[in-house]
């Protein structure tokens, strides 16, 4: 054997390492991107937080109106829709027991940043498009 040629352990390092990093880098290559259809606003019912099917996001009424967060934990970027739990009260993730109040902050670590809210839109006939390009305060609101 070539000392100098790398070994199979060496070879999956690498590959591993490889795909770890792809999806640690915040929300650039595991979350949501890009505009977002998610439903109509009569699909919604006040005070209610739901995953948006096949997207890592969350759609929410609340008296101020429509928002949205990610539901990319901010630990390891587990999708908290697939890998956990939403509710209006709380957003729990099951890779590591992280845990986020319905406004994305932190409540339970290992996670120490909240979560992301975006811009969202609602049309004149109600259907909401969420503008995951567009982070927002997590207090801003889309009025209905």
């Amino acid at each position: 054997m070539n000392p100098e040629s790398p070994t199979r352990r060496d070879v999956l390092c690498v590959l591993a390492a490889g795909t770890a990093a792809t999806c640690l880098m915040p929300l650039s290559g595991c979350g949501p991107s890009g505009l977002i259809s998610a439903g109509n606003i009569s699909e919604l019912t006040l005070g209610e937080l739901v995953a948006v099917a096949d997207q890592a996001v969350a759609i929410g009424l609340d008296s101020g109106g429509v928002y949205a967060m990610t539901t990319i934990c901010t630990h390891l970027q587990c999708d908290i829709s697939e890998l956990g739990s939403i509710s209006a009260t709380e957003l729990r993730c099951d890779c590591h027991d992280s845990v986020f109040d319905g406004a994305g902050a932190v409540l339970e670590g290992p996670a120490t940043a909240p979560l992301d809210f975006f811009a969202v839109t609602v049309d004149e006939d109600g259907a909401i498009t969420i503008d995951a390009e567009t982070v927002v305060d997590a207090t801003e609101r889309q009025p209905i």
